[in-house]
């Protein structure tokens, strides 16, 4: 049966392709299945991405009795954390339908398929003779865990947070997917560090900042030394841009889905260690931010009713432990009220609808 597969952007490749070796791995925790699954759902093309890849994936399964496929799928299951590796395979296959239309007017020949594909591993192994180590961290509900990387740095994730590590001779990085993470630097001015969420690159030698990521924003607030942060589209770490705005100890910028990068603004450096006591402080924040932070601490569900409420700016502060009292606490400065419905689920609404 002949085969056709949709060109879709490569970025999307890329990250369909790191999701479908984590998900083949069988070290895929709870927490990797529903943030897949939020990826799958997020846009059509990404699901579309990853069933071409598993088409792929099967399709050479019904080759099986070949050895050489069978050493590949081998080596892939085996060293799932080679995103690279996996990229090669995607795209060669799809390069391959431009090339020889093996796809577009008769049936796939695997047999050269995978012989193009060996090629391919044999040039990347000749290139690049070690993979970079990439390594998953994830907190749960109310946790804060510091990690110690292999380079000296450190990362200490918030609650219901998660970071992507790689590290490998060429370059340190680190994407946070979820969440806020303060990051303590090893200083390597031959390695710089480069920290992408979202859009947003941020790229230092050697220093201490704090990286929160909320529904619809990136804040990056600097505790000591420099970083440049930049509008990145963030596919490739080792991509440097051209024009980075320049951060010192003290200064704080926020950059939102649907615009630049706003004003850069100073902010209490002991406000930047608070959270990492145990401490939430805000002040002049938009509701929705305090419920999207405090939501992270919470055993349970922060809902709001109306885009106004939503907008109402709140100066607060309180201990992790006590976020159960939040919405007397807003409640005393906000004209709002809220009730608890099951499944420990706190409704805010405003005074005037009650």
């Amino acid at each position: 049966m002949t085969k056709s597969f949709e060109e879709l952007p490569e970025h999307i490749n890329e990250q369909a392709s790191e999701w479908f070796a984590l998900m083949q791995s069988g070290n895929a925790t709870t927490e990797d299945q529903r943030l897949f699954s939020t990826w799958l759902s997020i846009d059509l093309e990404h699901r579309r991405a990853y069933d071409q890849l598993e088409s792929i994936w099967h399709s050479l399964g019904e080759q099986s009795s070949d050895s050489e496929v069978m050493a590949l799928r081998q080596s892939v299951q085996t060293n799932w954390m080679i995103a690279r590796f996996k990229w090669i395979i995607f795209s060669t296959l799809l390069g391959l339908q431009n090339t020889f239309s093996l796809f577009a007017r008769r049936p796939l020949n695997y047999a050269t398929a995978v012989a193009f594909l060996l090629v391919a591993v044999v040039v990347v192994s000749i290139q690049q003779p070690t993979a970079p180590a990439v390594n998953y961290f994830a907190t749960s509900t109310g946790q804060i865990q510091t990690l110690t990387l292999a380079d000296g740095s450190e990362i200490t994730l918030g609650a219901k947070s998660k970071v992507k590590i790689t590290m490998d001779k060429l370059g340190r990085g680190a994407e946070l997917l979820q969440g806020e993470a303060f990051f303590d630097i090893a200083s390597d001015k031959t390695r710089p560090f480069v920290v992408l969420v979202d859009k947003v690159a941020i790229e230092v030698v050697g220093t201490q900042f704090n990286v929160l990521k909320r529904t619809n924003s990136v804040n990056v607030s600097v505790l000591e030394g420099r970083v440049n942060v930049s509008d990145h589209n963030a596919q490739n770490y080792r991509n440097k841009s051209d024009n980075p705005l320049s951060l010192t100890a003290g200064q704080q910028v926020v950059k939102t889905e649907s615009s630049n990068f706003g004003q850069v603004e100073t902010v209490d450096i002991a406000d930047l260690a608070a959270w990492r006591s145990g401490r939430l402080i805000f002040i002049e924040t938009a509701l929705i931010d305090v419920i999207d932070d405090a939501s992270r601490y919470f055993d349970g569900k922060f809902s709001m009713q109306s885009k106004e409420l939503a907008d109402q700016k709140v100066t607060v502060s309180l201990r992790t432990d006590q976020i159960n009292q939040l919405p007397q606490m807003l409640a005393q400065v906000l004209p709002i009220e809220y009730r608890k419905i099951p499944g420990n689920i706190v409704v805010l609404e405003s005074a005037a609808l009650r």
